[in-house]
């Protein structure tokens, strides 16, 4: 039983009351099945969120996140699928590593943001048992041939002198467009047809072109975030992504053509960039940038020079050209290091995105193995996100 669930219940027997603001903390907001999700858990969850520099409705997707959770957690249980202590403090220390913090750190810096240790520890228990749920669940049932391997490996030997032909559909998965969502997507992810998939982005797709049949210019497959990229690497003519999880979405990409570029050189480089997310309006973003750009001369200061934002909202990222997102790919072309561009946004943060280092790097292939890994991770990806919508449609979630 759940200590919250055992103190309530005491109350009585010892009769005492609790204070009416925390009665209200510890009311029901949604129940899952018969697991309770908690006023104080969707508060804290919100917090943790914002904290983090998400943007959107964060009640919405708090709620969204915790339901998704006992889900989760349930389908653990019912194949007996378990994490040790030392799991989910491994978790939690690969979670903080990513704004270069040790654990104890990172749940210091939320303690003094009002966000509980196990408020964190519950995020990141999320995320492991569901990683191992989906192994245990289809593992064995995800197999990668050498032709598959073989075509992978002859695109990616050149990304960057390559360009592709895309149509897109992008499903909402909000709770409203669940059912249907994933009642749809493995029907689009199987069509061959270039004329029945654009008649589906008319139909169904959220994004800006389905009037035009879902269909994207010609672009530079290098310039395509790396999990589309994959994805269309391995697709010939006509083909369609399996279903690829964004904010609020499952995108699927069909390869219309593809084609070489002669005028690309086929030198890669690895870059080394930040992040530093700035919310708010964009007027003040902006000259709370300014601020920080005026006493920042290398990426090296950015950590000092951002104050608190830099607990959970600076974020540094090594990578190769052709595994950076596209829109900041574009933007670190367009400076020097150390220099700083603020064009972009992600949610309802500004970036404040500054180069840190530009270098050459030798163009080895990928090795057979590392590909195989990749098609199958792509592949247990599509089943985890399909089954996760199954679970969310046969369970009974009321909202109090």
């Amino acid at each position: 039983m759940r200590l919250t669930t055992l103190i309530l219940a005491l109350l009585p027997v010892l009769g005492m009351t609790l204070p009416a603001t925390a009665q209200n903390m510890f009311a029901p907001r949604v129940t899952v099945n018969d697991k309770v999700i908690t006023q104080y858990e969707v508060e804290q969850r919100v917090r943790f969120l914002e904290l983090l520099g998400a943007g959107g409705n964060l009640e919405e997707q708090a709620i969204d996140g915790l339901i998704e959770d006992r889900l989760r957690v349930e389908a653990a249980e019912r194949i007996g699928v378990s994490l040790s202590d030392d799991d989910i403090a491994r978790g939690q220390e690969e979670f903080a590593g990513r704004a270069d913090l040790s654990a104890a750190e990172f749940i210091s810096a939320l303690g003094e943001q009002g966000v509980s240790e196990s408020t964190f520890r519950d995020f990141v228990r999320g995320g492991l048992v569901w990683r191992e749920v989906v192994r245990a669940r289809f593992a064995r049932r995800v197999d990668v041939t050498d032709a598959e391997i073989d075509r992978a490996l002859s695109l990616s030997a050149q990304p960057a002198r390559m360009e592709v032909l895309l149509s897109e559909i992008f499903l909402p998965t909000g709770q409203q467009h669940a059912e249907r969502t994933a009642e749809l997507a493995p029907q689009i992810a199987g069509l061959t047809s270039v004329e029945e998939f654009a008649d589906a982005a008319r139909r169904f797709s959220a994004a800006g072109s389905s009037e035009d049949g879902g269909r994207i210019d010609w672009m530079p497959i290098g310039e395509l975030p790396g999990p589309v990229r994959d994805e269309v690497m391995g697709l010939r003519p006509g083909e369609v992504t399996d279903p690829i999880t964004v904010e609020g979405a499952l995108a699927l990409f069909q390869l219309r053509d593809r084609r070489a570029r002669r005028d690309v050189s086929p030198a890669e480089v690895n870059l080394r960039y930040k992040r530093l997310l700035i919310p708010g309006e964009r007027d003040a973003a902006l000259r709370h940038a300014a601020q920080i750009r005026a006493v920042t001369d290398t990426c090296r200061d950015l950590y000092r020079t951002a104050g608190d934002l830099a607990v959970t909202n600076l974020f540094e990222e090594e990578r190769r050209l052709s595994e950076v997102p596209g829109g900041i790919a574009a933007e670190l072309d367009r400076l020097d290091e150390n220099e700083v561009s603020t064009r972009l946004t992600e949610g309802d943060a500004l970036v404040f995105l500054m180069l840190c280092e530009r270098r050459p790097v030798s163009d080895e292939p990928p090795s057979r193995e590392r590909v195989g890994n990749r098609l199958v991770d792509q592949r247990l990806n599509a089943l985890a996100d399909g089954y996760l919508e199954q679970l969310r449609a046969d369970a009974h979630i009321r909202h109090e």
